[in-house]
């Protein structure tokens, strides 16, 4: 069952202004029995009760602030009580100290270490963005296609382009509410379109603005403990410019986050390496057309070529839209790719296979042959021998494993093992 956000809550009761609180403790604190230690009889001063500093601060920061102990960034925020001031900030150094400053001013004798304890203590409640967003939505969907809307913004020959982005932006919300913790969202949209096609605000436009802390585009993919941290605190992360992103990384690290449903991270002032839930889903955007690198990772993505600018001109009903998403996911309408659609994913991808020299060249001398009568089996090595034989200054002598992994995944080309391996049969052009 689904565990509802605690509303925030007052710990402790106010009575009046600061200055007629503080006056108050303090004209209480002088009628109680003075605690002393050896010091302060020696020195003649007494020392006030324990806990007196720490209650004033307490009640100071209460009167004037609300705060909540954000459950997702793993930071403490906080919102004045004055009604000119701007929302919900995350607490850092700067305000700890402002927050110090302005209790010692109000004749509260603790330093910013006493206020850090009790800012980062569990006095202060859970709040997860999350779970409160979805829901304040839960039960509101009007039973209208907002998702058919959505999808309808882009101009699209893809004819599956609707049904695999409504499964996608329910992977999506289920993989923030936790629905699996076997696997990750590991299928992204890739949107391909010319400069000026408005790619990255569609993606962009898909977070609503209570969400819109949880959006990112301009991450370095390479650098892993930026991007594994950034999928334990982040919603939706665009990989734009994908064709910028080299093979190695497409064919490593970024296959391979794709489908970690748990990442390993520290939280903002933690001090350990945790086990972390993974939230955010993947989206990418690019120019070209060839750019997948590697063929048996091609279904993480489902490529879509936009051919007209995408339309923003109107307001997305995000309410509506994630109130339908919850309802399906609460109905039990799947939310993952099956095998049957991962490979019709991969077929429609060939298309944008980024091919390396020796591809391009295998298929411009070679052909897959219908039967033994018209080719012959020949090994992938043979095969590359003879297209380095033939322009062996492009070719590079060390690119036969990559080569024999492409040639596995070529249509239409039959291949059988035999004692010198996996061989296929191919007739030359």
């Amino acid at each position: 069952m689904k565990k509802k956000h605690k509303k925030f809550s007052k710990q402790h009761p106010r009575q009046g202004t600061v200055n007629t609180l503080v006056r108050h403790l303090k004209a209480e604190l002088n009628k109680q029995e003075p605690v002393t230690d050896m010091k302060a009889k020696t020195s003649g001063k007494e020392r006030p009760a324990v806990g007196t500093e720490t209650r004033l601060l307490i009640d100071m920061l209460e009167d004037n602030y609300d705060f909540r102990f954000n459950t997702i960034t793993g930071c403490t925020e906080l919102r004045s009580k004055n009604t000119d001031a701007p929302g919900w900030q995350q607490l850092d150094e700067r305000m700890l100290n402002s927050l110090t400053m302005e209790a010692r001013l109000q004749g509260v004798n603790v330093w910013t270490n006493e206020t850090r304890r009790y800012l980062l203590s569990m006095s202060i409640a859970d709040y997860n963005p999350i779970e409160h967003y979805l829901s304040e939505v839960r039960g509101k969907w009007d039973g209208q296609d907002h998702i058919g809307r959505l999808t309808a913004s882009v101009s699209t020959t893809n004819t599956q382009w609707t049904q695999w982005m409504r499964r996608w932006l329910m992977a999506m919300v289920a993989q923030w509410m936790g629905l699996n913790r076997a696997y990750g969202n590991a299928v992204a949209p890739l949107l391909v379109a010319p400069q000026g096609y408005h790619k990255s605000t569609f993606c962009r436009r898909l977070l609503p603005p209570e969400l819109q802390w949880g959006y990112a585009d301009c991450l370095v993919v390479s650098e892993k403990r930026q991007m594994l941290q950034a999928m334990s605190q982040l919603l939706l992360i665009n990989l734009d410019e994908f064709n910028q992103i080299s093979r190695k990384t497409q064919e490593g690290f970024v296959k391979n986050i794709m489908q970690v449903p748990v990442v390993k991270a520290r939280r903002p002032y933690g001090r350990r390496i945790e086990d972390l839930p993974r939230l955010a889903s993947f989206i990418a955007t690019s120019n070209m057309t060839d750019l997948l690198t590697d063929p048996s990772g091609s279904r993480r993505f489902f490529v879509v070529e936009v051919n007209k600018p995408v339309d923003v001109s109107f307001a997305i009903d995000h309410t509506q839209l994630y109130a339908q998403i919850v309802h399906l996911l609460d109905t039990g309408e799947r939310y993952w790719f099956d095998d049957d659609e991962s490979q019709l994913i991969m077929h429609h991808n060939r298309q944008y296979q980024q091919l390396s020299p020796a591809e391009l060249y295998f298929h411009e001398l070679f052909m897959p042959a219908d039967s033994e009568a018209d080719g012959q089996w020949l090994t992938a090595s043979a095969i590359y021998t003879e297209l380095r034989r033939r322009s062996s200054s492009i070719i590079p002598p060390n690119g036969l494993l990559a080569f024999g992994r492409a040639l596995s995944q070529t249509e239409k080309l039959r291949r059988k093992r035999a004692h010198q391996g996996t061989v296929y049969l191919v007739k030359r052009r």
